[in-house]
């Protein structure tokens, strides 16, 4: 795409944007029809989309609506907004479990949006019948949290969850200059550092939070976190078990717990509270990969399948799953996985590929662990000029005398032989 057309579609965009504000619909639509969507930025395609979806709705036209926000989906997939507007589009059209639906992915996607809690808050009141009592809890909770907090704290948190982290640390910081021992402050400082990998800040930050505000449950779970993820598992149950004495059937913190357990080589205690929170809410895909490790590490392949495969049933294109499926070294995808695997690796949605370029240091561990089986494993150390790592040299020396055949393959030669 040119310069020109850049500008000129910058200015159209800036237009639509303007008339939107004034309630324009008709030439919010007009203006973005007369748009070339091939000669888009990424950037652009996704705001045009957005304005349009929006500009739809208000005029009532609701399945165009829900197919401007596909397209912008398929750009962007974890576009929170997105997600928000759709649910307004679902309760425009009465369907309330869709529209609960997409705001909670909107919520997920940006925990600091408090008109998708707004909104889940009300559908969850409205239509008690469909939805259960814990999530009008959880959803009180989250919007009283949100709500409640000082108005740059919001828009820090706001600008964290748009991938807008340098803004989103400037106005936090600037509010703590002015608010040195605010607790909700240390806490939105944290989870900015979280996302710079500052981890060594962050814990200091979350503990200062917990000795500041010792009932502040939500920084304490955020402390317990990391310090799972940082390896300090006694530590972290520690602070999981202050949090479970006054709520004993948390499933959050039964996760944090079984976490730590596992990592403090407790692994039938663990196992035991991921099976009591899968029995609760068995979508949490992520949890069905973790139970797969603990069992993996007790030499319960079948069962570490077993749990692999329901992390798949929730969320089909999760790429963790097909790796630890594959790390078994004794389990055969079917024909119709490898399809899947196949047609995963050619699109961008499919969970850790966009992650792929982050940092050197991510490069080469996904470099080692994304592309799942032998199948559909290219040997990425040809194209990046990189040596084998040595664990992966090991795990070749045992595998059989076609996979190594296999593996010594050009990646041109792999990739014909795997599309015909």
């Amino acid at each position: 795409m040119n310069q020109v057309n850049e500008t000129n579609n910058n200015t159209v965009l800036a237009n639509a944007k303007s008339a939107l504000a004034k309630g324009q619909f008709d030439v919010v639509i007009t203006l973005c029809k007369g748009i070339s969507f091939d000669e888009l930025s990424r950037q652009q395609y996704v705001d045009v989309h957005y304005v349009l979806a929006v500009a739809f709705r208000y005029t009532q036209q609701y399945e165009q609506a829900l197919d401007a926000l596909s397209s912008l989906q398929q750009k962007k997939a974890d576009h929170a907004r997105s997600w928000q507007e759709q649910g307004y589009v679902y309760v425009a059209l009465s369907q309330w479990k869709s529209a609960a639906q997409a705001f909670h992915q909107a919520t997920v996607l940006n925990p600091a949006l408090v008109t998708s809690w707004r909104a889940l808050l009300s559908l969850y009141e409205k239509h008690n019948t469909i939805f259960n009592a814990e999530l009008l809890k959880n959803a009180k909770q989250q919007f009283s949290f949100w709500q409640n907090l000082a108005k740059p704290l919001q828009g820090a948190a706001d600008l964290l969850y748009s991938e807008e982290i340098e803004k989103a640390d400037k106005v936090c910081r600037h509010f703590l200059q002015q608010h040195k021992h605010h607790a909700e402050g240390l806490y939105v400082l944290a989870l900015i550092d979280i996302q710079n990998k500052q981890y060594d800040e962050a814990e200091f930050l979350l503990e200062s939070c917990c000795e500041l505000a010792p009932n502040f449950e939500r920084a304490r779970a955020e402390y317990a976190a990391l310090l799972n993820r940082i390896g300090k598992y006694q530590l972290a149950l520690e602070q999981v078990q202050q949090l479970l004495q006054g709520q004993a059937d948390n499933l959050s913190y039964l996760v944090l717990s079984g976490v730590a357990n596992a990592g403090l080589g407790h692994s039938k205690k663990a196992i035991e509270q991921f099976n009591s929170v899968l029995a609760t809410e068995p979508q949490r895909a992520g949890l069905w990969v973790q139970l797969g490790h603990v069992q993996k590490s007790l030499g319960s392949l079948e069962e570490a399948q077993h749990a692999y495969k329901q992390a798949l049933k929730y969320r089909s294109n999760y790429g963790d799953a097909y790796w630890s499926l594959a790390n078994t070294k004794s389990y055969q995808f079917s024909e119709d996985e490898l399809n899947t695997m196949q047609q995963l690796l050619q699109t961008t949605q499919w969970k850790g590929r966009k992650r792929w370029w982050w940092t050197r240091r991510q490069r080469e561990r996904r470099r080692r662990s994304l592309l799942l089986s032998l199948q559909t494993w290219k040997p990425c150390w040809q194209t990046w000029k990189m040596p084998m790592p040595s664990c992966w040299r090991h795990t070749l020396l045992q595998w059989p005398r076609w996979r190594q055949l296999w593996m010594l393959l050009p990646l041109d030669r792999q990739k014909q032989k795997l599309l015909t």
